[in-house]
């Protein structure tokens, strides 16, 4: 079998190879990034602050309403209790009750707001409590999609692995040598074979001499445009 073969299966091997960890690279991207989850997650995060700053408001609200209602209550058992009997004294007692009323009333119109507050901050991390699930739902199947296409193309790596070390033997140490330089050089393709009278690594078109002595099994022949090593098949 030529060496020029040899060169042409291990180039067809590298190539895969290369593909492999690219789609591999990107497999894990996609694992680790999800956006819809990181959307999802987000809003999720966001609705649970909001519904525990409404829940810490709707305490204070019901601590103001509550200690204004135990204030009111003193000063109206002062008021009516018979130890005050000066008409100064009993006129600001009754002012104050007025005062205290007209502020527990705003105090319950705040309380109120809170309430609604808290029941819009319920609904809204309930919401995105179910858009959650679902982004997690969805994640789980593309998931486990690209999960095993990743063991699938982890499998295929091995092989091609196992499949290089055994070919690269037969092939003469310059060749090797000759091979890796150009690759190098050559973003990874250092052999190209050719299509449609063509060099399938440039694209420059071949004198018929060229191909045919690009057939030749022992001699190396290269792309006189861009230098790789030629293929004829």
């Amino acid at each position: 079998m030529s060496q020029i073969f040899h060169l042409y299966r291990l180039q067809k091997m590298d190539t895969r190879r290369a593909q492999i960890s690219l789609r591999l690279a990107e497999i894990s991207r996609i694992l680790s990034t999800d956006p819809v989850l990181a959307a999802a997650q987000q809003r999720h995060a966001k609705a649970e602050q909001t519904q525990k700053t409404a829940h810490s408001n709707l305490r204070s609200a019901e601590n103001a309403v509550q200690a204004m209602q135990i204030k009111l209550e003193q000063n109206q058992s002062t008021l009516y209790g018979g130890r005050v009997q000066n008409p100064k004294e009993l006129n600001d007692l009754q002012n104050e009750q007025a005062s205290l009323k007209k502020h527990l009333s705003m105090l319950e119109d705040e309380q109120l707001a809170a309430m609604e507050a808290m029941e819009e901050a319920e609904k809204g991390t309930a919401a995105a409590v179910e858009q959650l699930n679902q982004a997690l739902a969805a994640a789980a199947t593309s998931q486990a999609a690209l999960l095993g296409e990743k063991v699938t193309l982890e499998k295929e790596m091995e092989r091609l692995e196992s499949e290089r070390l055994a070919i690269l033997p037969s092939i003469p140490a310059p060749d090797l040598e000759l091979y890796n330089r150009l690759s190098a050089q050559k973003r990874g393709l250092a052999v190209a074979d050719i299509q449609d009278d063509s060099c399938g690594g440039c694209g420059n078109m071949l004198s018929p001499a060229m191909r045919q002595a690009a057939r030749s099994p022992s001699q190396v022949n290269f792309c006189p445009s861009c230098g790789r090593i030629l293929y004829a098949g």
